[in-house]
């Protein structure tokens, strides 16, 4: 496994490095300030997207591992596809975020429900933000399809097996990691990772459903003492409502209280949110 994941990382760092270029050549000898209709990053997207679904193509290969190994009961090779998703580097963070979205896609299986239920909390995020559907940034639909994820393995919990319930919720905190890295940090408001108060506020509203769902799904997993999937998924998802938890306070902090969010927060992060509007409003 290991072999496999760095000749994967190896393979993929490369190529992207090369269609950097290659695109970036392409747009210099074009003119692109002048040519709008060069759509290269759209063009990078799509050849992002194909490659990532031809390496999860590959992986379907990959089965369980030896007797006595950890991931002896993997009999589908759910395990290697998160392992894939959360050992791609930071620094390629729309490369992790690709990988992480189509990933998780194959790991629910049924991509319809989850893409439909991605769609509705976006749609309900935007109404209430008062943010047209078409301009919310990719950010956006990562934390919402983290969310979607959690939801489906909330709903479908008991048909799942260890390692593809291990394996999805793995997933879907690569999802939401991702959706943190890829703000704008170089246009970001008051300091913050977030490009503006409406930004942090859909950020806020979803590190709330998330912690949610963890703390729910953490009460569907029993048997935790004879599955040691189950018992390092709800490991893991007491990792991710930690998380959560204080993404929402510092998400919530760049909000502003405008946007009328109501998320319980301890005294010391409110008080800490007081005292900075008094000193901007003196």
């Amino acid at each position: 496994m290991n072999a496999l994941q760095q000749l994967i990382l190896t393979a993929l760092n490369i190529v992207q490095k090369k269609m950097c270029n290659d695109i970036g050549n392409k747009v210099t000898e074009n003119n692109f300030e002048a040519d709008h209709s060069i759509m290269a990053p759209d063009q990078f997207d799509l050849w992002l997207t194909n490659l990532v679904k031809d390496v999860l193509l590959q992986a379907q290969y990959l089965t369980e591992g030896d007797k006595g190994s950890s991931d002896m009961d993997d009999f589908n090779g759910y395990l290697p596809l998160s392992l894939m998703a959360k050992s791609i580097p930071i620094s390629a963070p729309r490369l992790r975020a690709k990988f992480s979205e189509e990933a998780l896609k194959k790991l629910c299986k049924n991509v319809k429900g989850l893409s439909d239920k991605r769609t509705e909390l976006v749609a309900r995020r935007c109404k209430e933000l008062q943010v047209p559907e078409d301009e919310f940034p990719f950010s956006w639909k990562l934390l919402a399809l983290a969310e979607a994820g959690l939801a489906y393995t909330g709903d479908m919990i008991t048909s799942f097996d260890g390692p593809q319930l291990y394996a999805i919720i793995d997933t879907a905190k690569v999802c939401a990691e991702s959706g943190r890295a890829l703000s704008d940090v170089g246009n970001s408001y008051r300091s913050t990772i977030y490009k503006s108060t409406k930004d942090a506020a859909f950020a806020c509203l979803s590190y709330e459903s998330l912690e949610t769902y963890c703390n729910q799904i953490k009460k569907g997993i029993t048997c935790v003492f004879v599955n040691q999937h189950l018992r390092r998924s709800k490991e893991l998802l007491t990792q991710i409502s930690i998380y959560s938890k204080h993404m929402k306070i510092e998400a919530m902090k760049a909000s502003g209280k405008h946007h009328g969010l109501k998320v319980q927060t301890t005294l010391e992060a409110w008080i800490d949110c007081e005292e900075k509007e008094e000193e901007e409003q003196s």
